[in-house]
């Protein structure tokens, strides 16, 4: 027979990489504030009512500590006019609903929530005239993809980002 070889670190890190991570919907387990969460291993993202996307981001350990982390810290991008409408935001829905489903117990026995269907995707309907936005989760990042219909400027999409000390464009 065939002997299967053993994956190596690198093989490991690329199926990490790419892994799809669902969006759960809020039924009352977070602040009102927020629609949906994906939980990846940089840290969770909320979808918020209104559009925003909010990274809560975990501490590091201290050099050496095993047992503790430092305070963490949140990066919110939001999606600010870039001509004469402003972003209108309507109500993050999810699509694609996978097969997971997830439960959340919290605290008193009447805010634990039934089993919630899970989605891959959360899409923002006419983010700008015309633009809409779909978001996926991975393993450490959010994708964004835009869906721009004919006639439309992508030049109008701009976003603020809160909470970075520095921003770069870079290849990773």
């Amino acid at each position: 027979g065939a002997t299967r070889a053993t994956p190596t670190i690198a093989d490991v890190s690329v199926k990490l990489a790419t892994l799809q991570v669902p969006f759960v919907p809020n039924a009352g387990q977070w602040d009102k504030r927020a629609a949906f969460a994906a939980h990846t291993f940089a840290g969770t993202i909320f979808v918020t009512t209104d559009g925003k996307l909010v990274h809560s981001l975990p501490g590091k350990p201290p050099h050496g500590a095993r047992s503790y982390r430092t305070s963490g810290w949140v990066l919110s991008e939001t999606f600010v006019d870039a001509g004469k409408h402003s972003p209108r935001f309507t109500k993050p829905v999810g699509q694609v609903e996978t097969s997971s489903k997830t439960s959340f117990l919290v605290g008193d026995v009447k805010r634990h929530t039934a089993p919630l269907n899970t989605f891959e995707r959360v899409r923002l309907n006419e983010l700008y005239p015309g633009i809409a936005l779909e978001l996926r989760a991975h393993a450490n990042n959010v994708e964004k993809i835009f869906t721009i219909e004919a006639r439309h400027d992508p030049a109008r999409i701009q976003l603020r980002v809160d909470g970075a000390k520095k921003l770069s464009i870079g290849n990773g």
